[in-house]
């Protein structure tokens, strides 16, 4: 998710390579690297709110780099994971929330919540 985070925020703000370090780092590099480290988990398997914020960056960096299939699919990719772990019902079925969040449960479903109104206003 930080890569694809990294890669929007470049894209966005129209940063030029990073010179600086041993290789250069761009938004196009972020985002391969992204999509490989991606490749080699079993993210549709397994869905998460990361995986779908993932999606959704990935979304902003290629709708800045005018690739509209491409942007178009992540987004869509994004809220299909947000569908299977059920945040458009979460208001109905609090009680459905995957395990693996340590705060509060009140806190917990207003950023899930918040998660999916994101991919579906974004969608609009």
């Amino acid at each position: 998710m930080a890569l694809a985070l990294c890669s929007a925020t470049m894209a966005q703000l129209n940063l030029g390579e990073m010179e600086d370090m041993s290789s250069h780092i761009s938004s196009e590099y972020l985002e391969k690297e992204c999509n490989r480290l991606r490749a080699l988990t079993s993210y549709r398997e397994n869905p998460s709110v990361e995986g779908a914020l993932t999606s959704f960056f990935l979304h902003v960096y290629h709708a800045r780099a005018d690739n509209r299939n491409a942007s178009m699919l992540f987004l869509q990719e994004g809220i299909s994971i947000a569908r299977l772990l059920r945040l458009d019902r979460i208001e109905s079925e609090p009680n459905q929330l995957p395990n693996g969040w340590d705060d509060d449960p009140t806190t917990v479903v207003a950023q899930k919540r918040l998660v999916y109104i994101l991919l579906w206003v974004s969608e609009r």
